[in-house]
């Protein structure tokens, strides 16, 4: 059978299947499908997103009013100053989401022994987008 090497004695027996714990030096993959961190790291990386989204638009909702058509028509008041309670809101869901994708990251980085485990991307980018969002309204506000 090939891979598998049995000896008489004191010798031991190596399997080199998908069940034996090392081959050559390097982890054999035993996993049946993704584990809890992987999900997790999946998951919170759809979660930063969706905070990131509200965020910017809440910035966009907290944005001063440009005068329409329809304000001019109906005489609708128009603001012309941000919503600075907004605009704290966006900052709120913008650490949030750092925090969110940043424990993700860690997650994703803690599961990455194995030749097919990589790096989300999404994740990194919602690290670096929520990062520079949050940093970003702090600053200007």
């Amino acid at each position: 059978m090939p891979g598998v090497h049995s000896f008489s004695g004191s010798m031991a027996t190596h399997h080199h299947g998908p069940m034996s714990g090392h081959m050559f030096g390097r982890a054999v993959n035993r996993r049946i499908g993704p584990d809890r961190n992987v999900q997790l790291s999946l998951w919170s990386a759809v979660f930063s997103w969706v905070l990131i989204v509200l965020a910017w638009a809440l910035v966009e909702q907290a944005a001063p009013e440009s005068s329409t058509l329809f304000h001019k028509l109906f005489d609708l008041p128009v603001r012309g100053v941000w919503n600075l309670a907004q605009v704290k809101g966006a900052i709120f869901l913008s650490m949030v989401a750092f925090i969110v994708s940043v424990a993700g990251l860690i997650l994703n980085i803690s599961r990455l022994k194995r030749n097919k485990d990589h790096l989300h991307p999404l994740l990194v980018l919602a690290v670096v987008t929520s990062f520079s969002l949050g940093v970003g309204f702090a600053v200007l506000f």
